[in-house]
């Protein structure tokens, strides 16, 4: 490199491997660690978020008024309680086709730390699954075949021509 930040042309670059960002891991392993450090980073960024936005409603309300505090209060609360059911419902909608009761979803699921992402519901559900799989909406048995005929085994009574038939019942 030159003084002047662009490339010496007698350097050559480094050969293009075709690893980056884009390519696409093919060890498990290293999926699930790598899920892992965005999950514990996604963590932190939403603890500093969450700890933001605090600082910021308490700098708000600093300016407010009684009444003004006391609405923004009920407000408040009142979304906080929106949120958590309209999740809820969400987590247990989204779990009604993998496990046996939606419920469990709601009991063993920390909703606290869910969004109302779906990719990342599905994602603590399946995660859920794998750490109690008797939870999982588990497949119909496969039925087997049955080899019983079932029915007449004997002649047929209806004869080939069913005007024969009425005639020979008319005669008895």
């Amino acid at each position: 490199m030159t003084d002047q930040g662009a490339p010496d042309p007698t350097e050559t670059p480094p050969p293009d491997t075709g690893e980056g960002e884009e390519t696409e891991i093919q060890d498990p392993k290293a999926t699930a660690e790598l899920n892992a450090k965005y999950r514990r980073e996604n963590k932190g960024l939403r603890s500093e978020n969450k700890r933001l936005t605090d600082a910021l409603s308490q700098a708000e309300e600093a300016r407010m008024s009684d009444t003004e505090k006391a609405i923004s209060a009920a407000r408040k609360e009142e979304q906080d309680k929106f949120q958590r059911e309209l999740l809820r419902e969400r987590v247990m909608g989204r779990a009604a086709s993998k496990l046996t009761d939606p419920e469990d979803a709601g009991r063993y699921l920390d909703l606290d730390g869910l969004t109302l992402d779906n990719d990342a519901i599905d994602q603590a559900i399946g995660e859920l699954i794998q750490a109690r799989p008797y939870l999982a909406v588990q497949p119909p048995p496969q039925r087997t075949p049955t080899t019983i005929d079932q029915g007449n085994r004997g002649p047929s009574i209806v004869p080939d021509d069913a005007s024969d038939w009425l005639r020979k019942q008319a005669r008895r």
